[in-house]
């Protein structure tokens, strides 16, 4: 009898601490990071044992952009970066998140909710214009803003697709050679790289992270 309900204590104690530990949107946005170098306040969020900057970089280098060059949608979506700027643009103690980040950050969510899980409420159209539902699950409320148009055509650097994409450079530990970058829609996310992309041309935003938890 004492061994039957030592097992069934050890079930329960055992759940308890599953419950406990479990991923929950609603413990997420409990901290913030003053980046002193423009005195820009980022939100932040914390999933897994990786903290994320909740809105993307929106610190001015040399040749970074705002969609459309208007300032009030760097405001909005933060600063579009070339690819030789943003692998350095995060403050100190901060990186441009790699491409072992975003999967390790999708695959947290499972079936038909993993892209609606990344984005922001309220916001996203598909490609026909239409408003989708997303449920920003994650806490990262990811926003369409746009990108740059990258390949060879005479149309290089024009802004397109605002209100239905987002773009970011992201960097292969084992390759960080390659211009690998992700792109967002409302029905899919692909991180890959154009072997005809002009990088200087190119502008994506960037998300930046960090592995302690205590960063603030």
């Amino acid at each position: 009898m004492r061994k039957l309900i030592l097992f069934f204590v050890l079930i329960i104690s055992f759940v308890i601490f599953l419950v406990g530990n479990a991923f929950s949107p609603d413990q997420l946005n409990d901290k913030t990071f003053l980046d002193k170098r423009d005195s820009l306040n980022y939100e932040l969020v914390t999933i897994g044992n990786l903290v994320w900057m909740q809105r993307n970089l929106n610190y001015e280098t040399p040749n970074s952009k705002c969609y459309n060059n208007e300032k009030s949608n760097c405001n909005l979506y933060g600063r579009m970066y070339p690819r030789n700027e943003a692998i350095q643009a995060c403050p100190d103690g901060w990186r441009l998140a790699t491409t072992v980040d975003w999967k390790k950050t999708i695959a947290l969510v499972k079936g038909k909710e993993k892209i609606p899980a990344l984005l922001a409420k309220n916001v996203w159209q598909d490609s026909d214009s239409n408003k989708v539902i997303t449920t920003d699950t994650l806490g990262l409320s990811i926003l369409p803003g746009g990108r740059t148009v990258s390949g060879d055509t005479e149309s290089n650097g024009n802004f397109i697709r605002l209100g239905q994409n987002s773009s970011y450079w992201t960097i292969d530990p084992k390759h960080p050679e390659v211009n690998f970058h992700v792109h967002i829609d409302v029905s899919n996310l692909e991180i890959h790289d154009h072997k005809w992309m002009d990088h200087k041309i190119a502008h994506f935003y960037i998300r930046c992270v960090c592995d302690d938890s205590t960063k603030n």
